[in-house]
């Protein structure tokens, strides 16, 4: 009796945290995150603004 009571309660506890530990899915690695302009993707010309911010970073003059 105490056995069973065990089991099934394991049980729900199993299937409860599989609901509680819910994952999101994820966003595709090549797209720019949420609130961010900047490309991400491989083969992608920069735009003028990044062009300008990646000079800055790197510390060359204009």
């Amino acid at each position: 009796m105490i056995l069973r009571l065990l089991h099934a309660l394991s049980r729900a506890m199993i299937a409860a945290g599989g609901i509680w530990v819910y994952v999101p899915p994820t966003r595709r690695l090549d797209e720019p995150g949420p609130g961010h302009p900047e490309k991400v993707a491989r083969g992608v010309s920069l735009s003028d603004v990044e062009r300008g911010l990646e000079r800055t970073l790197l510390g060359e003059s204009e």
